[in-house]
C-alpha cells in the first residue's frame, strides 16, 4: 500500500510540476487578444530596427518579419520600443509576447529565456579612429588600449573576456561607443558591421579594421533569434516552423538582402 500511495504522490507532483512548466499557452492568447507584441530596439538606429523616419512607426527587417508573423497568426503587430538592457525583463514580465529584436543566443541568456529560431548572424567589426593605436585586430591585446562598448551588451562581455589588459569603457547605448571613438576618448568599439560602416562615412575620421583583401575583419560571429519565455512548447514550435519554412522559401534572405545587402557589400 505504502508503495502505490508513494507512485501516486510521485505521478501527482511530476503532473504538477509538468503543469507550471508548460502552463503557458502564448498563441492562444495572442490569437484571442488580436494582436501580437514583440520587444524591439530603435535606437539601434540600423536597417535591422529602426524607426520611419517620416512616420516614427518601426521599420526594417526585424520588423517585416514581426508583420509577417502577425500575418500568419491573424492578429495584429504591436512593437514595444524597448531599451536594449531592459529588453529581456520587458518579456519576463509579459509586457511583451516575444523578443522581435533577435537578441544573440547566449547560453547564459538562455537560462532564463528560449531562442526557437536564429534569423540573423551578426558580424561583429572593429570601429577605430584614424589615427587610433588599433590598426589590427592583435593590437587590441596591448595593455591600456581602451575600449567602448554598450553596457550588457554581448560586444561588453566579448571586450571584457578577450582582451583583459584594455580599460573598457561601458556606454548606454551602441551609438555612445561609437562617438567614443569618434572624439578619441576611447581607441575602438566592437560593433555590428552595418553599425559600423554606417558610421564611419558619416564620420571619415573613423575606420572599420579590414584585411588585407578589403574584407572586413570579423572579430566574432553571433547568432541572433526570436526569443519567447521559457514553458511554452507550442510558440516555441511554431516559430521554429514559421522562421524554417521562410527561410527554405527563399523569403527571409530576399528581405534581408532588402534591407542590409547593399550596405555590407560595399
Amino acid at each position: 500500500m505504502f508503495k502505490i500511495i508513494s507512485k501516486v504522490l510521485t505521478l501527482s507532483l511530476a503532473m504538477v510540476l509538468a503543469g507550471s512548466v508548460f502552463a503557458e499557452n502564448i498563441l492562444e492568447e495572442i490569437q484571442s487578444r488580436g494582436e501580437i507584441r514583440m520587444a524591439i530596439f530603435l535606437k539601434s538606429a540600423s536597417p535591422l530596427q529602426r524607426p520611419n523616419a517620416q512616420t516614427g512607426e518601426a521599420e526594417g527587417y526585424f520588423a517585416d518579419c514581426g508583420r509577417m508573423i502577425a500575418k500568419d497568426l491573424g492578429v495584429k503587430a504591436v512593437f514595444i520600443d524597448t531599451e536594449w538592457k531592459a529588453i529581456i525583463p520587458t518579456l519576463l514580465s509579459g509586457k511583451a509576447d516575444m523578443i522581435i529584436a533577435a537578441p544573440s543566443a547566449t547560453p547564459v541568456r538562455a537560462l532564463s529565456i528560449d531562442f526557437p529560431a536564429t534569423t540573423a548572424y551578426y558580424d561583429v567589426s572593429v570601429l577605430v579612429h584614424k589615427d587610433s593605436p588599433v590598426q589590427s585586430l592583435d593590437d587590441v591585446s596591448k595593455p591600456g588600449v581602451k575600449i567602448s562598448v554598450m553596457e550588457g551588451s554581448t560586444q561588453h562581455f566579448f571586450a571584457k573576456n578577450s582582451f583583459p589588459n584594455a580599460v573598457i569603457r561601458a556606454t548606454e547605448g551602441s551609438m555612445e561607443a561609437r562617438l567614443e571613438v569618434a572624439s578619441q576618448r576611447s581607441d575602438v568599439t566592437f560593433q555590428d558591421a552595418y553599425q559600423s560602416v554606417k558610421f564611419s562615412k558619416e564620420y571619415p575620421d573613423t575606420k572599420v579594421l579590414r584585411d588585407e583583401k578589403g574584407k572586413i575583419v570579423v572579430a566574432q560571429r553571433e547568432p541572433g533569434s526570436f526569443a519567447i519565455r521559457q514553458g511554452d512548447p507550442r510558440f516555441y514550435n511554431w516559430l521554429q516552423n514559421w522562421t524554417q519554412w521562410n527561410r527554405e522559401q527563399g523569403v527571409l534572405k530576399a528581405l534581408y538582402n532588402k534591407w542590409m545587402g547593399s550596405l555590407l557589400s560595399e
